[in-house]
């Protein structure tokens, strides 16, 4: 994060600016750092502490590479998606978070009947 913020001048105009249009170095390890962060707060959080399950990760966690399989092969079909007639980014918003919620209530379904599907 502090690599990444003295590349930019902390700002928008230093050496190598932050611009995810560029995926210059300093939006890598800006974003990386961000990430870093958050993963460690929610291991301490629910690992540390265990204040938290982790659900809805838990869920899609125990069945990720069926998530990501049954998504690409379901990726332009009704329910899972659809042709937008208005494309606008509240309607692709709108259509993902349908998206996001149904694979998710399919991974607690498979979760709670202890179905682990692995490779």
């Amino acid at each position: 994060g502090v690599t990444a913020g003295c590349l930019c001048d902390w700002g928008y105009g230093g050496v190598i600016p932050l611009s995810k249009n560029m995926m210059t170095t300093s939006f890598v390890l800006s974003t990386s750092s961000f990430a870093f962060l958050l993963f460690a707060f929610l291991y301490y959080m629910i690992d540390g502490l265990r204040i938290w399950s982790g659900a809805p990760f838990t869920y899609a966690g125990a069945n990720a590479i069926f998530l990501y399989v049954g998504h690409y092969l379901t990726m332009n079909q009704f329910p899972w998606g659809w042709q937008l007639v208005n494309p606008t980014h509240g309607t692709a918003l709108a259509m993902n978070i349908w998206t996001t919620t149904l694979w998710a209530f399919i991974a607690y379904l498979l979760y709670r009947k202890d179905i682990i599907i692995t490779v």
